[in-house]
């Protein structure tokens, strides 16, 4: 819900700068990290 999105926004602030070609995308119910060069997601919140 939307606890868990706004949790997952944090780790993307932290984790981005971290690894750089990684992107956070937050939806209504879920959050993931996808690798920006092939699209794979990487992690599912």
């Amino acid at each position: 819900g939307q606890t868990v999105v706004l949790q997952a926004a944090g780790l993307c602030s932290a984790e981005i700068p971290q690894i750089e070609i990684v992107r956070c995308i937050c939806e209504v119910s879920r959050c993931y990290f996808t690798d920006i060069l092939t699209q794979r997601v990487m992690s599912l919140f």
